[in-house]
């Protein structure tokens, strides 16, 4: 019997039957923050390298992850998708991948890629660990909807292979990205990447005080704006820096580094900004604020 990875943040981040859910997905493609509808396209072209995402609460982030989703699917959708997001926990290994099994869904289970997550565990840097990624952690979790929802739509069977980083040094982050870049040159399924993270967390519910005269919004933004720069540049170690000369609280950008150093392998790649903006615009709280961007990454 394969090993099921249960859902733990179901009825907390997104809806836990499968019909509300169904409902709660079709409000974030029709969102007036979302890409309007959900566009299923005829004919295909496999260009996209990933996606970068967000992973809040579908309520407030939902809108914004459906770019990324529909980015993916106007792509041809892939056959297996690497999803990479942070140890928000810090507990388990640097780099922890769950390498056998399925991951439950309110839509059905998503098989991880047994295949692939095997050549990833053969490095150093990724260590196959059976117990970490089962534990409470909203980073991949919110993701798996989105994905099974499209899967089903498309009829298109799909696996997945399920990073965290619980460490997000330049260095850690820049070697994972080197591996899954020498994985996907030499495989002929189609690969993606989801790289997971919110930008800034700012307000009294993180314990940062914006500059006197800023809200935790337009601070939040301000924040992005540099972060958001770097990264459409591909320039992994300008992202590294920004983050911690300005100390933006941006909780994933290991992913997301990993990512861009998949997109340095392919000369002509680029990056587009899809939408941003922060939980102010979906959940009008302005004592705290939390920035959302969706990003495509294309060959």
């Amino acid at each position: 019997m394969s090993m099921i990875r249960k859902t733990t943040v179901a009825g907390m981040f997104y809806e836990q039957q499968e019909k509300e859910l169904e409902e709660q997905i079709n409000r974030c493609f029709t969102h007036k923050l979302g890409p309007g509808k959900l566009e299923i396209p005829v004919e295909t072209n496999q260009k996209l390298l990933g996606v970068i995402v967000p992973h809040a609460g579908l309520v407030c982030s939902g809108p914004f992850a459906a770019h990324s989703y529909q980015a993916l699917t106007k792509d041809g959708f892939s056959d297996t998708f690497i999803l990479i997001g942070p140890n928000h926990s810090g507990i388990g290994p640097a780099v922890a991948l769950d390498p056998a099994g399925v991951w439950e869904t309110p839509f059905g289970p998503l098989p991880i890629d047994e295949d692939i997550a095997a050549k990833l565990t053969s490095s150093d840097i990724i260590t196959a660990d059976t117990q970490t990624l089962k534990k409470q952690e909203n980073s991949l979790e919110v993701q798996l909807p989105f994905i099974k929802y499209l899967s089903n739509k498309l009829q298109r069977s799909c696996s997945i292979v399920p990073i965290t980083m619980a460490q997000q040094t330049l260095e850690t982050s820049v070697t994972v990205g080197e591996r899954i870049a020498e994985i996907m040159k030499n495989e002929k399924k189609n690969i993606s990447i989801i790289a997971s993270t919110d930008f800034s967390h700012e307000g009294y519910s993180y314990g940062r005080i914006p500059p006197l005269g800023l809200s935790a919004d337009s601070f939040a933004r301000n924040q992005d704006e540099r972060a958001l720069g770097a990264i459409q540049q591909k320039n992994s170690e300008l992202l590294y820096e920004t983050i911690r000369n300005y100390g933006i609280s941006m909780c994933g950008f290991g992913p997301v580094i990993s990512l861009l150093t998949v997109a340095k392998k392919y000369a002509d790649s680029t990056v587009e900004l899809l939408k941003y903006g922060t939980s102010y615009d979906t959940c009008s709280d302005s004592n705290t604020c939390v920035g959302y961007a969706a990003l495509a990454i294309k060959k």
